[in-house]
């Protein structure tokens, strides 16, 4: 009986303690509980949280993507249409107009476009975006997240050059030789050739690769000074032409037929050029006539080979019944009125007054395709009087493009002057081509190393933009003389002639050399089928440099020269990039085919738009 009491007792004893245990584990269990739900209304939270700040992101891109689709799509200027009044701002040290777009169902959107100065005046930036936009979740409004994206519009001028192939147009690789140096930015659609050790200050991009010799300077800094890469997008070299015809027609200046132009260093420029469309001479708008007889009588002129041609070479006569060159006035229905005789061209042309540059900053000459810029055929195919060809040169004072619809010929001396330029020794030293009067450049170094390329002058505000459907090309030989079938004798030797193309002996051409030992170009170069390059680079006697300051474009790549162990021609190169083409160009200049505003840095910020 002790024993089953005992028990019984035991029993009694382990039920008073197994309460106590259970009301603590219950209590565990209530907080634990509570825990967890907290923790799962926390992570709901978060969750939520998360859910909404993500909303509020996608919010912000949504702003960003609309407005950069309004950039690329709406031709109109919707910035100055929805805010015609956008507030003056600095933002990173720098002056910006600040935009403020409509705003959309869970975003804002500020729009910062940079203000440069273009020959003492400020302006907007035509390439450079900076969009802001705000966003935020519908539920949660006061849960703001906001983006920053610089952007920029694909333009040639951005590079020093661009070139869709780098072979000419015989399928020949053309390499950058030791000597040749690039100040800016490179860009190749295809394979980039380098033979020795030329100079790239700026970066290089290319799309299919490098073939280089010897392969141990693919990384070699002193070649490459900003490196180097491999990059998927290409520019489009289909733009057309249209639109700057379309401008000369409307508000500019058009020509149709062979056009010598002549910049003039004070404003305005000087032109000498055929008109299919009448078939007559004029010089700056006024009709001349040229070569009457001996006699005076125009019933007698000669439109053949003269006897008397010295004469005409020096613009000489022996006696005022010598009449050289006709002013011709006609009225409103072609009938001449009155006709003015002159003895020399230069009388003639001291009567009649330059032209201003073209309003809306757009000359265009059009007329025949075909000819050669090259070789041979080219000594005598590119002066033909109808073909859309170009003849230029002078200092530029002002803005202009000047178009062709086949090519351009950058010329030593004024083409406007019929008369072939004097040879001698002396005047291969004399630096010409075509230049700006009030902006020159300066190449800046820091530490032995390029910095920038700086532009000087007294304004610099001249722009000149040289666009041709064929070939840019540097005039070799020749010249642009008045009639392709009139021959001038020189003085010595006497059996020796010279024509528009060449000197003649015995049936054997003779180019006659006119390009200069160093020339200088300020231009942003286009050539929308063919390529930039010198006439005839691989003959003739070797030269100095070509100093280009600006950027060229070209469907291939024009030679310049050729380099070799026993014997060299052409130029060298030393091209610059004009830094105002990041933000500028010449007027109605064109853009790549596939030209459009493209993202260059994403960021997030926490300054957000109210």
């Amino acid at each position: 009986m002790r024993y089953l009491k005992s028990t019984i007792t035991s029993v009694k004893n382990q039920h008073g303690a197994t309460l106590p245990m259970v009301l603590i584990v219950m209590v565990l269990m209530v907080i634990l509980s509570a825990a967890a739900y907290q923790v799962s209304q926390g992570n709901t939270g978060i969750i939520a949280m998360a859910s909404s700040s993500e909303k509020a992101l996608y919010a912000a891109e949504q702003g960003y993507n609309r407005t950069l689709w309004r950039l690329n799509n709406e031709k109109t200027n919707f910035l100055v249409i929805e805010d015609a009044s956008p507030d003056q701002i600095q933002y990173g040290g720098k002056d910006y107009n600040r935009y403020e777009l409509t705003a959309g169902p869970n975003y804002r959107v500020h729009v910062l476009v940079p203000l440069i100065d273009i020959g003492g005046s400020t302006d907007e930036d035509n390439y450079r975006r900076i969009i802001r936009s705000t966003g935020w979740d519908s539920r949660y409004p006061e849960r703001l997240r906001s983006i920053e994206v610089e952007v920029y519009k694909k333009t040639f001028t951005q590079f020093c050059m661009a070139n869709d192939s780098e072979r000419d147009r015989d399928g020949n690789p053309l390499y950058w030789v030791s000597g040749e140096v690039v100040y800016g930015p490179l860009h190749t659609n295809d394979t980039l050739y380098v033979s020795g050790t030329p100079v790239f200050h700026g970066p290089v991009t290319y799309v299919n690769g490098i073939n280089i010799s010897p392969s141990s300077n693919l990384y070699n800094p002193a070649i490459f000074r900003k490196g180097h890469s491999q990059i998927p997008e290409t520019l489009s070299f289909n733009s057309s032409l249209s639109n700057l015809k379309a401008n000369a027609l409307i508000d500019g200046h058009y020509y149709n037929g062979r056009t010598c132009i002549y910049l003039l260093e004070n404003g305005g420029y000087n032109i000498r050029y055929y008109d299919q469309s009448t078939g007559r001479w004029y010089y700056n708008g006024v009709e001349y006539r040229f070569r009457p007889t001996k006699d005076g009588n125009p019933a007698n002129w000669l439109q053949t080979n003269l006897w008397w041609s010295w004469e005409i070479e020096n613009e000489r006569a022996d006696n005022s019944s010598d009449i050289m060159f006709q002013k011709v006035t006609r009225d409103n229905d072609g009938n001449i009125i009155s006709i003015e005789n002159y003895r020399s061209f230069a009388d003639l042309a001291a009567t009649v007054p330059s032209l201003a540059l073209p309003a809306n900053g757009v000359i265009y000459v059009d007329g025949n395709t075909g000819g050669g810029s090259t070789g041979d055929s080219a000594a005598v195919s590119k002066f033909g009087i109808t073909l859309g060809n170009v003849f230029v040169s002078g200092k530029l004072d002002g803005r202009l493009t000047i178009a062709a619809a086949n090519n351009i010929f950058i010329a030593s001396h004024d083409p406007c002057d019929w008369r072939k330029p004097s040879w001698s020794s002396s005047w291969y030293d004399n630096p010409s081509g075509v230049t700006y009067s009030n902006t020159d450049f300066n190449q800046v170094f820091e530490n032995g190393e390029w910095s920038h390329t700086e532009v000087t002058g007294s304004s610099g505000e001249d722009m000149l933009g040289l666009v041709a459907t064929n070939n840019v090309t540097v005039m070799h030989y020749n010249w642009p003389s008045q009639y392709h079938n009139v021959r001038y004798r020189i003085s010595i030797p006497d059996f020796l002639e010279y024509d528009d193309y060449c000197y003649t002996f015995m049936n054997l051409s003779l180019p006659v050399d006119h390009a200069p030992d160093n020339i200088y170009l300020h231009a942003a170069i286009y050539a929308q089928e063919e390529s930039f390059g010198f006439e005839a680079y691989d003959r003739g006697r070797d030269k100095d440099t070509c100093y280009v300051a600006g950027s060229i474009a070209q469907k291939y790549r024009g030679p310049q020269g050729v380099s070799g162990f026993l014997s060299s021609a052409g130029y060298k190169k030393n091209y610059s990039h004009d830094p105002r083409l990041l933000y500028d160009s010449p007027p109605h200049y064109p853009d790549p085919a596939n030209s459009g505003w493209q993202s260059s840095h994403w960021s997030e910020i926490k300054d957000h738009i109210n």
